[in-house]
């Protein structure tokens, strides 16, 4: 097993020759462009270890921070029972596809894994986004967590570069579930960030993962409840769009303040989004 925060699989992001691939698993081949060098795509996860840490937010800012830098994007919602992520941005300009996956189900994991390897798969042999962001339910511990070789067989054979945001608790058991996963789980399989939600209000919550031998932990960004609220309110509006003048949002504070957790954001996540977010994306820093 290898220490927390250490890699098994290290795929770089750059020209991939593409080979053939065939995922028994899923029961989907993919056939190679003969010759022809394509881009690995971009497959971003927004995990946790339970519910109720961040992950639907997390995947919302990175959808729109590629959005806002010109990137095709498709969704996985992985959390069926609430979809969010799928309520606020299918349909929307450059998102390609919206993907529902119940990957909550321990017992049906196995094909939900399946449908996810078989997704990511079309995508990256239409070549129809740039990036697939996956938004995880609060139990993926023992669903998907539980496939990684397939996984892993899926992007070693497609070259897709694949990334995590980890969403953790602050009790000494979230801590310890937050490390499996980056030990054992998804965090695993490429570069990952560990993140300390904010709104916690634990100012010692980076200091306690760090000190568990986790190498890539960040503070993530609140949002004042008022302005929650606001995004929840438009709950089939981009974040993105609700910090414009001529949109629903009519406050310019509150724009502002949208715009400027979407930069925090950014800076957060830069390093698990394959260099495909504009460093100055909702404004430089202030």
């Amino acid at each position: 097993m290898p220490a927390p925060g250490k890699r098994a699989h290290e795929i770089q992001p750059g020209l991939l020759l593409a080979t053939p691939a065939l995922f028994k698993s899923a029961g989907h081949a993919v056939r190679p462009r003969a010759k022809e060098a394509i881009m690995s795509v971009l497959v971003f996860f927004s995990h946790g270890e339970k519910g109720g840490v961040g992950k639907t937010a997390v995947a919302s800012a990175a959808i729109d921070l590629l959005l806002a830098s010109g990137r095709r994007v498709a969704v996985v919602e992985g959390d069926v029972d609430n979809g969010d992520v799928a309520k606020r941005y299918e349909g929307k300009s450059n998102v390609t596809r919206v993907k529902k996956v119940r990957l909550s189900d321990p017992s049906e994991y196995q094909r939900a894994v399946n449908d996810l390897v078989t997704f990511v798969a079309e995508i990256i042999e239409t070549a129809e986004a740039d990036a697939v962001v996956v938004n995880m339910p609060a139990n993926a511990s023992t669903t998907v967590d539980k496939d990684i070789a397939v996984l892993s067989d899926a992007v070693a054979d497609l070259g897709a570069l694949i990334t995590v945001a980890i969403s953790s608790g602050n009790t000494d058991q979230s801590i310890k579930r937050t490390v499996g996963i980056v030990s054992d789980g998804i965090g695993n399989l490429g570069a990952s960030v560990v993140l300390a939600p904010e709104f916690l209000k634990d100012e010692n919550l980076v200091s306690k993962l760090s000190e568990r031998g986790l190498e890539q932990v960040e503070l993530y960004p609140r949002l004042s409840p008022d302005t929650m609220q606001i995004i929840l309110d438009y709950p089939e509006s981009t974040m993105g769009s609700l910090t414009h003048a001529d949109g629903p949002i009519k406050s310019p504070i509150q724009r502002m303040r949208i715009a400027q957790y979407l930069r925090q954001a950014r800076d957060v996540l830069k390093p698990v989004m394959g260099g495909l977010v504009d460093p100055d994306v909702f404004g430089s820093k202030r």
